[in-house]
């Protein structure tokens, strides 16, 4: 255990559901074979980043925000050599795509927040043996409504909405977010948004056994946390 550095949500999640995986993965460094899903969403996440990147320095050239994406998809995949994980790529392409296209159109006006920070990362002792909780929050907006502060997560999805978001109620990495983002800004935080990217799927085949893909669609949700519940 003493290779293990202590980290945010993400790490104590993994040794709460299978202290086997933890070991696998956090302390002798094992990766996993390519998922797609995971990958997808990997090269989602880069987009969207990169999205806003350009969007606050010039609102009118994102276009990058694909070329970006693709490119971790490619990395991702750079060393397959099976066929069928050769077809899980072009199939992933396509469906990343479709879904950093779609949402540059959908939010290529947003009035409504101005960008804050992206990637911002926090890090603050628990106790005094120096173990700490650390957090990276995708986008610190700031409501140009209310003038108040939010963290905005980026999150792509195969789900349905109403599972996507009910999973976020009670969910314990939005508190410690929010807990931490207040002691990075020292000011109140007034929600955390899940932007939802829900990825298109894969059309009923046609007659002649093609299949085409269908259009994703983009949702935001906002869910607070009391005083009473980052205090606990």
């Amino acid at each position: 255990m003493s290779t293990a550095t202590p980290t945010g949500h993400s790490y104590l999640e993994k040794f709460e559901t299978c202290p086997r995986l933890f070991k696998y993965y956090e302390i002798d460094k094992l990766r996993a074979p390519v998922n797609m899903n995971m990958a997808i969403g990997t090269a989602v996440h880069a987009g969207v980043c990169r999205f806003y990147e350009r969007l606050e320095s010039d609102p009118l050239r994102s276009s990058d925000a694909l070329q970006v994406a693709l490119e971790s998809l490619a990395e991702q995949y750079a060393d397959i050599t099976d066929p069928i994980m050769a077809q899980d790529y072009v199939r992933a392409i396509q469906i990343t795509e479709a879904t950093i296209a779609g949402y540059c159109d959908f939010y290529r006006q947003e009035p409504d927040f101005e960008t804050v920070g992206l990637e911002v990362e926090f890090s603050y002792p628990l106790n005094a043996d120096g173990e700490s909780h650390t957090g990276r929050m995708d986008r610190m907006v700031r409501s140009r409504t209310d003038t108040l502060l939010y963290i905005m997560e980026h999150k792509s999805s195969g789900e349905h909405p109403n599972a996507f978001f009910k999973r976020y109620i009670l969910d314990p990495k939005i508190t410690g977010y929010v807990w931490g983002a207040e002691q990075l800004f020292q000011e109140p935080i007034a929600g955390v948004i899940m932007n939802a990217l829900f990825k298109p799927r894969m059309n009923p085949p046609k007659k002649d056994g093609t299949q085409t893909l269908g259009q994703p669609s983009y949702m935001r949700e906002t869910f607070i946390r009391t005083k009473v519940e980052i205090e606990e």
